[in-house]
């Protein structure tokens, strides 16, 4: 696989992330207890009502309020406490009241969201865990699914980290309600060029249409995804899967060569 340079804001991220691994001599997955490293780090989290944000964190004289939206899966719930831990480990990315929105815990650019996202996936999918685990393995959402479980994180953030460290060309795709939400590629996958809205020929479109739900990779058309991608070529394959999520009303598509 070509190796992605890591960026500045990459290395800062990995750096602390791993020295709190160390200060509390955390050695596997099995042994990350978030809550319990954010009460060491004077963070208190609790679960409430919160509309349009997944997160936020406020700081109270000498302690940090964690608060996490109600409802939220345990995977997602562990990301977000992670990410808004993040932002009290860079204090410059937090204000007196910090919101996150759910698009803040994705490939977020924006350098105050950015951070604490790369923190919380180094410190609960550390890279050498993480290609441990996943290397040398057929490419799934059994895996990816497997990743998530085994680390106690969300699909979406299992998704998006095996995008910037796994070992095979991947393009990950969430669509909501039809419309493309965003996207994860890794820095091998051959298209880039992704189409601006859903087509036709994608499968997950037969989802929101009628419901209809296929297993496993299937062969598809490469003007599902990138009709005008210059690097398209005759013979060349694409294949589709998709992870459904109702709950959420939307899938997620994995696209692989």
């Amino acid at each position: 696989m070509k190796k992605r340079e890591k960026s500045d804001l990459e290395i800062r991220a990995i750096v602390q992330a791993n020295l709190l691994l160390n200060k509390y001599m955390i050695d596997s997955p099995t042994e990350l207890d978030i809550a319990g490293i954010a009460l060491m780090e004077k963070c208190i989290i609790k679960e409430t009502e919160l509309t349009g944000e997944a997160g936020r964190i406020i700081k109270s004289g000498d302690h940090f309020i964690i608060s996490i939206k109600e409802g939220l899966e345990k995977g997602q719930r562990n990301f977000v406490t992670v990410h808004e831990l993040g932002h009290r480990i860079f204090k410059e990315t937090i204000s007196t009241y910090s919101v996150c929105k759910e698009s803040d815990l994705r490939e977020n650019k924006i350098f105050k969201e950015a951070l604490p996202n790369q923190f919380a996936a180094e410190l609960m999918m550390k890279r050498e865990w993480f290609l441990d685990f996943t290397n040398n393995r057929d490419l799934s959402f059994d895996l990816i699914k497997d990743t998530a479980e085994v680390f106690n994180t969300s699909i979406m953030s299992a998704c998006i980290r095996y995008a910037h460290i796994g070992d095979k060309p991947v393009g990950f795709i969430y669509v909501h309600n039809e419309k493309i939400r965003w996207k994860a590629f890794s820095s091998d996958f051959p298209f880039w060029s992704l189409n601006s809205k859903l087509n036709e020929l994608s499968y997950s479109k037969d989802y929101f249409r009628n419901r209809t739900r296929y297993e496993g990779k299937r062969e598809i058309d490469i003007d599902a995804w990138f009709r005008n991608d210059r690097n398209r070529r005759d013979g060349a394959t694409l294949y589709e899967e998709i992870f459904y999520m109702p709950r959420y009303g939307g899938v997620m598509v994995m696209l692989t060569t």
